[in-house]
């Protein structure tokens, strides 16, 4: 089924892929950040924040012991303001301070602590607290002493005794707080590092697969491309995949298809040309057994035809010719034969007509003449053999001749029959 996927759609799945890893390493990147900022907000408005307002309160309830053991030891009346100013701020800033805790997110162990240092701190300063600044109105140094020995001190430690859970608690959940975070810390640590551990492999083996499926390919284009550049088309094209590698390797194919059977008709073509020289170069010197046998088609193989044709007419041609030429030197040796035997016995019927030269001057003459003519024949007749052996080329000019010499045989023959016939009156 991978294999059927175009190119495209492989890129695309291998970025998708990545882009899921990369978006769930973030979002649990992103969550951990988110709760580690809670962890740290959550330790600064409910843990820091109210441990800096408790250890105010505390500090105010200490301020206003230390006023009211200020005027103690010095109990003048500006000593006095000054100490019962100092506690109404106090009181008023604890008042705030304690109201501010108390809005913040308390645990239900907090809120149990909580309520028992407000009533604690409730009865140091209805108890302590206010009933010295009424001291310190009146001026009653005596009574302060004694009230700040008994009450106030007893109530200040019952104070800071609630108060230390408080603190603790405060520490202790800050301290889980932390432990928290950095809990999810190095879950986060160990869950990115196995996402990005994931995200390498999966993108590692999607490019190693990319790479695979596409490189491969590109190989064994190469590999054909070099085997064209060779020369040779007979490599084995195998289309295997349906993607854009799949299409230009069905194209290479159909190239290759293409490609072989021009270089077929081109090398029929080269040896074509070359069995055609070699025949012709033959027919030019005469040479008629050479003639085209290789196998080709379409047009080399009418090509072929032709010329094996034109070859066998002219061997034909030449055969008749060189057979008539034959004929014709045989019957031109035998007419020349006649002519030798005719002149032997002209000459004897001269030597034995010498008594009748006389009477037949005119007669010798035209034997004479006769005698000539067929002289002129015999040389006619070598001359024709002669023609007749140097082939068809001078056949016309030999069939001249023989007419020539048919029409002078014809005269011979009435000369003989004029000879004949008078040797035979002369026999007579």
């Amino acid at each position: 089924m991978f294999k059927n996927l175009t190119l495209r759609a492989r890129l695309l799945a291998m970025v998708g892929l990545l882009a899921v890893f990369l978006s769930a390493i973030s979002t649990v990147a992103l969550w951990s950040t988110h709760r580690g900022n809670l962890s740290l907000k959550t330790v600064y408005d409910d843990r820091m924040v109210p441990v800096v307002d408790l250890a105010e309160v505390h500090n105010l309830g200490m301020d206003s012991r230390i006023a009211v053991e200020a005027y103690a030891a010095t109990p003048t009346p500006d000593q006095a303001r000054n100490s019962l100013q100092d506690m109404n701020e106090a009181i008023k800033a604890i008042d705030t301070l304690w109201t501010k805790y108390m809005a913040t997110y308390l645990t239900p162990e907090e809120k149990v602590l909580a309520t028992k240092f407000e009533q604690t701190q409730k009865r140091y300063i209805e108890e302590a607290l206010k009933p010295a600044a009424e001291m310190l109105r009146a001026g009653n140094a005596k009574d302060l002493a004694r009230h700040l020995q008994q009450v106030v001190r007893p109530l200040e430690e019952a104070t800071e005794a609630d108060m230390k859970p408080l603190l603790d608690l405060q520490a202790r959940i800050a301290r889980e707080e932390y432990a928290g975070a950095e809990a999810r810390y190095e879950t986060l640590l160990v869950v990115v590092i196995t996402g990005i551990a994931i995200g390498l492999l999966a993108a590692i083996a999607a490019a190693l697969l990319l790479v695979r499926t596409v490189v491969h390919p590109l190989k064994q284009m190469q590999g054909h491309f070099d085997a064209f550049a060779r020369g040779d088309f007979t490599t084995d094209i195998v289309v295997e995949r349906r993607d854009e590698l799949g299409i230009v390797m069905a194209s290479l194919q159909q190239t290759q298809a293409k490609m072989g059977a021009a270089a077929v008709l081109a090398t029929e073509q080269v040896q074509a040309s070359k069995d055609m020289a070699r025949v012709l170069d033959a027919l030019a010197r005469g040479d008629l057994t050479q003639t085209i046998n290789g196998d080709y088609s379409g047009d080399f193989l009418k090509m072929k035809e032709d010329a094996n044709a034109t070859v066998e007419k002219l061997s034909g041609i030449i055969r008749r010719i060189t057979e008539a030429t034959e004929a014709i030197n045989t019957a031109a040796v035998e007419i020349a034969s006649g002519n030798t035997d005719l002149s032997q016995r002209t000459e004897e019927q001269a030597s034995s007509l010498q008594q009748t030269a006389g009477s037949m001057g005119q007669l010798t003459e035209t034997v004479k003449q006769n005698a000539e003519s067929a002289r002129q024949a015999n040389q006619l007749a070598a001359s024709a053999s002669d023609v007749a052996s140097r082939g068809g080329e001078v056949v016309s000019q030999v069939v001249d001749t023989m007419g020539a010499i048919a029409d002078s045989s014809r005269k011979i023959v009435d000369i003989i029959s004029v000879i004949d016939g008078i040797a035979f009156q002369t026999n007579i």
